[in-house]
């Protein structure tokens, strides 16, 4: 009896271990927590190099430099793929993807322009980000758009990706930022939502500004025992919730709450405005002295794995709309309006599109893969890009909001009437002078101990000397 006890015992241990060792070592997730500027071991998926079938030209997308690479959006790209090329007899078009970082999608990428193996298309990129990276290897695009209808798209738009007249890109969509929050920690506390309307008052009548975020935030900022930042009793040392974040800003676009800007002055020299001068001091002030802002160690602990707003810990961000796909199964979460500060409301506009390389054998062909990829409905829906060609925004924002049920869109549009883009324009030596305002921002979440002001005056003083350098 022991003994067949035993067998039996044996040879269910045995079949536990089989279904765990050839079970999956991977949970795709549409949430993933890297950040885009969290560099990472480069993980890379592409299809294996083939050659095309007889009679068609291949050319390869690359993926990385911006949205895109959650595990819905990769797969939706497979998918378009696969109906292109099906669809007609010339083109033979291959995937490449960059899933982590946009630093490690931009090293890959130029490593494999100096290669002589890069891509024909580069998408989606916005032209701040990846147009200082690509500068000189962009293929103007006026010649071979002739004949492709763009009247539905502003002129705004299209000059947005002009380099001395020339069109550089085909843009795809927009994102605005908005306030993300989460309903249920307003609910717990029993405070109103912010308001949705640009302008609209808080819910007791005040302004809502800056300071009245703060003063919901400190709000929402809860210690150990439940009290919050606002009561004398709270305690800093076991905070469990926070009240607000940047989430994955980088430096220029967190400072824009407080007003239109950018850090090269109209004498081509760096420059700190006034007014990002004073919010680096506000968000500084949040961390180390309020405490409704989660410091560097915090955001990137166990509990938030790099993730503030999804981790459930934080009640409100500001930030751009493409953060919309990473929340799917978040429940709760909403858009309200974003804050003025002296008076004026400040919001940001990333502006998306395809880049072709100057590299290219088949301009022609790249561009018409181009127009494709920039108006399939499909593909704009996983990317919940608001479309360049207006003819396609109606049916865009009745799928989104069958997607997310119950967050105001309206938000996203309206916050498109106050943004500002000036903050996104190239720098001179532009990928060093950007890691260095980066390193700037991860300062101010890591050490509570600095000299703020002088350490303003640093990075105007570094991101001088870095122009200086470029050629």
């Amino acid at each position: 009896m022991k003994k067949w006890f035993f067998s039996v015992a044996l040879l269910m241990f045995i079949l536990f271990f089989l279904l765990v060792a050839c079970g999956p070592t991977t949970n795709p997730t549409n949430n993933p927590t890297i950040p885009p500027e969290t560099e990472q071991p480069t993980l890379t998926k592409s299809e294996p190099p083939t050659s095309p079938p007889e009679g068609k030209v291949k050319l390869r997308w690359f993926i990385g430099v911006g949205t895109g690479k959650t595990y819905d959006e990769v797969n939706t790209a497979k998918a378009f793929i696969k109906r292109y090329n099906s669809s007609q007899g010339k083109i033979e078009l291959e995937l490449e993807v960059v899933t982590t970082s946009t630093h490690a999608a931009v090293d890959q990428l130029l490593a494999e322009i100096e290669a002589g193996n890069p891509p024909d298309i580069v998408a989606p990129a916005d032209m701040g980000w990846a147009g200082g990276q690509l500068t000189g290897r962009m293929l103007p695009l006026d010649d071979y758009l002739t004949g492709y209808d763009l009247s539905s798209i502003d002129t705004a738009e299209l000059d947005s990706w002009r380099v001395d007249g020339k069109l550089m890109g085909l843009p795809s969509g927009d994102y605005s930022s908005v306030i993300f929050y989460n309903r249920s920690l307003f609910d717990k506390a029993n405070l109103p939502y912010p308001p949705h309307k640009f302008g609209e008052p808080y819910a007791d009548g005040a302004p809502w500004t800056v300071e009245k975020l703060e003063e919901i935030a400190l709000k929402l900022t809860l210690d150990a025992r439940g009290r919050n930042a606002a009561d004398p009793d709270f305690d800093p040392a076991s905070i469990t919730q926070w009240g607000f974040h940047w989430q994955w800003d980088s430096t220029r676009s967190m400072a824009v709450m407080f007003g239109a800007g950018e850090v090269v002055g109209a004498d081509g020299k760096a420059v700190i405005p006034q007014h990002w001068r004073e919010g680096f001091n506000w968000y500084y002030d949040g961390i180390w002295k309020k405490r409704f802002i989660p410091p560097m160690t915090q955001v990137n602990s166990v509990v938030m794995q790099g993730n503030p707003f999804f981790s459930g810990k934080v009640a409100m961000v500001h930030y751009y709309t493409h953060y919309s796909p990473r929340l799917i199964n978040l429940p709760g979460w909403d858009m309200a309006a974003v804050p003025s500060y002296k008076g004026a409301i400040t919001t940001r506009l990333e502006r998306d599109g395809l880049i072709i390389l100057n590299t290219t054998q088949y301009p022609s062909e790249a561009v018409e893969v181009a127009y494709a990829i920039a108006t399939d409905p499909e593909l704009l829906l996983v990317w919940e890009m608001l479309p360049a060609f207006k003819g396609l925004q109606a049916s865009f924002l009745e799928q989104i909001k069958a997607k997310h049920p119950g967050v105001d869109w309206q938000v996203m549009l309206d916050s498109l009437k106050y943004a500002d883009t000036t903050y996104e324009n190239t720098m001179p030596n532009h990928r060093k002078s950007y890691d260095r305002l980066l390193a700037f921002r991860d300062l101010l979440g890591s050490d509570g101990n600095l000299s703020l002001d002088a350490e303003i005056d640093k990075l105007e003083s570094d991101l001088q000397m870095l122009f200086s350098e470029a050629p």
